[in-house]
């Protein structure tokens, strides 16, 4: 997961208000505008009438796994499992390459030696505690270890519990626990971190030191003040760290962070504290996560390129371009910045921030770095002719149209001054629409070195244009460059990837703009307006996937029934 691994404390309205949001964000233009393109409400449409899941007594056989470092994999083929408990058993559900497979699964029930005593229902830890690459799963203070086919067999489950995670950063799974070493009525709380690995009769490689409660070294509470306890990286230096929060009455309460690593009882000895909230979470809350899960759901949901007259797949064309958020500016901190790379057909591959006083040139690359660049082209303006860009593109494989204006005076002039009077047009176009006339034309000129990484042919596209009303004739010349060889690409494929560039604006940013009316959004609380910004991504891609080629219309339809935008995100027959 990219981007800093943040400790945030969100409240369960706040959780609430952004599920809303996840499913209302396909079926209104914006929220908290009435949007001009909105029609009245219309009658509610009849109960859902869904055939029922169903699914077979007997599970599938379970794939045998050889292990793996995937979380929460149990049966180590890869793949994430879900893992549940009920009070009359424990279930598994196996992962595979498209998603959760119900009918893959094992079900442990009471009168199993591997059944947790008190099982108690709900979700379930898991961590690989015996380091063989199986995940195991902790339950009412038992463990159940994973093996090739799942929970393995004939092991019974062994008396471990805590909270899970690599409290010195070892790449081994520990436990932290909590202890009561106080007498009878007079309950006194302390730490205490077992290392792993575990062997299967649930002792640790090491013990730790005890450490005193943590509410009471901060001064939240007296030694027996119970709390809870929540696991995750919060500075990015591969040690688990802790969240201690006291248990109260359900009021926001202050809580402090405990740094894993070295320190007394496995943590250093300056706890900070968190502002008060009343839940805890571990999250890369940045966008970053959000954003490729969006650009990969977009990327698998769209169509496989056409094969050329080679019989080969057509070239993809992405372009790369950057939008602010103008309403997310506030007081000294500036607006929100986002580069984006898009399908020149209208979905969204990546996205990604720009930091604070920066530009885009640095971000150019992480963005990529997300995506299978082979068999693509890249275009973008001409802020990205970076001879490191170049670079870049040709080592993922990835060829470019770049193009040279000024700020590159030597290859400027390289390409400005070659006889282009002299050369054959390549491909003509003439087009009449929006009170105006244009006439494009291009030429190809191949070069054996030019001084860009892989360019290895120049272009020259002279605009007419002329307005039909007044009369005005404006000419005008562009010159680029591409590292596509003669006779890779048409001259007509040349022109259209030029002329597409330019569809980021049309299909994303003016449509966010008019449609989703973005800059008027005052959204700026943290991540969000990056948040917002990623699910009107979402939106447009799917509706562009589903045909749509009027985003406002597409919304309008999607609203008018509740079936459909759970039928074009694929939850549903349509």
């Amino acid at each position: 997961m990219n981007g800093n691994r943040n400790v945030l404390k969100v409240s369960v309205a706040v959780a609430g208000c952004a599920l809303f949001f996840l499913v209302a964000v396909a079926l209104r233009p914006v929220i908290g505008y009435d949007s001009p393109y909105s029609s009245p409400a219309p009658a509610p449409p009849p109960p859902m009438d869904l055939d029922p899941v169903t699914t077979p007594s007997a599970s599938a056989p379970v794939p045998r796994g050889s292990g793996s470092r995937a979380a929460d994999d149990v049966n180590g083929d890869g793949y994430a499992d879900l893992v549940f408990a009920a009070p009359a058993y424990l279930g598994v559900v196996y992962g595979s390459a498209r998603g959760l497979d119900p009918t893959t699964r094992t079900v442990i029930k009471p009168d199993d030696t591997r059944f947790p005593p008190n099982l108690a229902p709900g979700g379930v830890s898991t961590a690989d505690l015996d380091g063989d690459g199986y995940a195991d799963i902790l339950a009412s203070g038992h463990v159940v270890w994973g093996g090739p086919a799942g929970p393995r067999d004939g092991v019974p489950a062994a008396k471990l519990g805590g909270v899970p995670g690599d409290f010195d950063g070892d790449g081994q799974q520990d436990l932290t626990v909590t202890e009561n070493v106080g007498k009878k009525y007079a309950a006194r709380y302390q730490l205490r971190v077992l290392y792993g690995p575990f062997t299967r009769e649930g002792k640790p490689h090491r013990t730790g030191a005890a450490r005193p409660s943590p509410i009471t070294e901060a001064g939240l509470g007296n030694e027996d003040s119970d709390f809870s306890l929540t696991a995750g990286d919060a500075d990015g230096d591969r040690a688990t760290d802790l969240v201690a929060r006291p248990h109260g009455d359900g009021e926001q309460e202050v809580a402090v962070l405990l740094h894993g690593g070295d320190g007394p009882g496995g943590f250093a000895a300056r706890a900070p504290y968190l502002r008060d909230g009343s839940a805890v979470a571990f999250g890369d809350f940045d966008g970053d996560a959000l954003d490729h899960a969006i650009g990969a759901f977009l990327h698998a949901r769209a169509r496989r390129p056409d094969l050329d007259t080679a019989q080969r797949p057509a070239l993809r064309a992405i372009a790369v371009d950057g939008k602010t958020l103008r309403g997310s500016r506030h007081g000294d901190r500036p607006a929100v910045a986002l580069l984006a790379a898009m399908e020149h057909s209208g979905s969204v591959l990546a996205q990604r921030q720009v930091a604070d006083k920066s530009n885009e040139i640095p971000a150019f690359a992480p963005l990529l770095d997300t995506l299978d660049l082979t068999g693509t082209v890249v275009t973008a303006d001409a802020l990205h002719t970076q001879h490191e860009h170049g670079a870049y593109l040709r080592s993922r494989g990835a060829h470019y149209l770049a193009i040279v204006k000024k700020n590159h005076p030597g290859l400027f002039e390289t390409v400005r001054t070659l006889p282009w009077r002299d050369i054959a047009l390549d491909h003509y176009d003439r087009t009449r629409a929006h009170h105006r006339t244009e006439i494009r034309r291009l030429k190809t000129a191949a070069f054996a070195h030019l001084a860009y990484p892989g360019a290895r042919q120049a272009l020259q596209v002279v605009r007419w244009r002329r307005e039909m009303g007044t009369g005005k004739l404006t000419i005008e010349r562009v010159y680029l460059i591409t590292s596509l060889p003669p006779g890779e690409a048409t001259g007509e494929q040349l022109a259209a990837w030029i002329r597409g560039h330019w569809h980021i604006e049309n299909l994303l940013h003016h449509v966010r703009d008019r449609t989703f009316r973005e800059d008027d959004s005052t959204i700026r609380t943290a991540h969000l307006p990056r948040v917002m910004a990623s699910l009107r991504n979402l939106a447009i891609g799917v509706h562009r996937q589903g045909g749509g080629t009027s985003i406002a219309a597409a919304l309008r339809h999607a609203a008018r029934d509740y079936h459909r935008p759970l039928s074009a995100l694929g939850l549903i027959q349509p």
